[in-house]
């Protein structure tokens, strides 16, 4: 059963947890303020890939979480700002496999400028407080500047990994 909703596209799952609040079409549209018919074509995946904003709307008013809402859509994505709207989203409601996904989407991108794609990763996570988040976030920036032969992005985000982690080491190691 696990493995058949993981397979389930958004608009059918957005669907039964509608059913399952009792909601009526109209009645999700004037609580998410999305026309009834977006929400239609988005339960019927009439819709290759609808609004991310609508699709956070609709699964924070339905209660259905982040992962499962926009996993469908991340392949599809093309749009730099739409990942970033999503990974600042990922972020904010705590969801580190989705934060990594969402970063490394955004590197892979193939509408995007590398190098400025790289440099809002490294502001991003030097200005999110969670040093999980940052951590998570900066070994995202490692692994593709690694991977792709980035010095400079390589150097940055393990210093940074390295100045995260340490003071916690030290910590540990003076008790």
């Amino acid at each position: 059963m696990v493995v058949a909703e993981m397979r389930s596209s958004f608009g059918c799952v957005l669907k039964r947890y509608r059913e399952e609040a009792g909601l009526t079409l109209a009645e999700l549209s004037i609580k998410t303020d999305i026309s009834s018919g977006t929400i239609s074509k988005i339960e019927t995946d009439s819709l290759t890939l609808p609004n991310m904003r609508n699709v956070i709307r609709l699964a924070e008013t339905l209660d259905i979480s982040l992962y499962e809402a926009v996993m469908p859509y991340l392949d599809k994505i093309k749009r730099t700002k739409t990942f970033e709207l999503l990974l600042e989203t990922a972020i904010n409601q705590g969801n580190a496999v989705l934060t990594q996904k969402i970063a490394s989407k955004l590197l892979e991108c193939p509408k995007s400028n590398t190098f400025l794609s790289l440099d809002y990763l490294y502001q991003l996570a030097g200005n999110t407080e969670n040093t999980e988040f940052r951590f998570l976030i900066y070994g995202v920036i490692s692994q593709y500047s690694r991977e792709h032969g980035i010095p400079v992005f390589l150097a940055r985000s393990l210093y940074q990994k390295y100045y995260v982690f340490y003071p916690r080491y030290l910590s540990y190691q003076l008790g």
